[in-house]
C-alpha cells in the first residue's frame, strides 16, 4: 500500500525527498545501491546531526518504518538514460 506521495510510509518518502539527490549522485558515480548502503548512509548522517540532542528528544525519533528495500528497488531501477520513474500515486 502506497499512501505517502507514492511511498509505503511517510519516513520512506522523507528519506527519498531529503536524500534522493545524494543517492542519484552516488549512482552517477557508479556506486552500487542496495538497502544496506542506503540505511548506513542515512544513519551515519543522522547520527552526526543528532548527536548533540537531549535523550528525551531522541526518544521521539522513530525511523523504524523506513522501507529500505523499497528505496533500494526504486533507485536500482532508476536510470540516467531514462526519465525519472516516480512511484505510482
Amino acid at each position: 500500500m502506497q499512501d505517502h506521495n507514492g511511498w509505503t510510509t511517510r519516513n520512506t518518502w522523507l528519506v527519498n525527498l531529503h536524500f534522493g539527490e545524494g543517492i542519484r549522485s552516488a549512482l552517477e558515480d557508479g556506486e552500487e545501491i542496495n538497502a544496506s548502503m542506503l540505511e548506513d548512509m542515512f544513519y551515519n548522517y543522522m547520527e552526526s546531526e543528532t548527536d548533540h540532542l537531549n535523550a528525551v528528544v531522541k526518544d521521539f525519533m522513530d525511523w523504524s518504518e523506513i522501507n529500505w528495500e523499497e528505496l533500494a528497488e526504486y533507485y536500482m531501477a532508476w536510470s540516467w538514460d531514462a526519465p525519472v520513474r516516480w512511484p505510482q500515486l
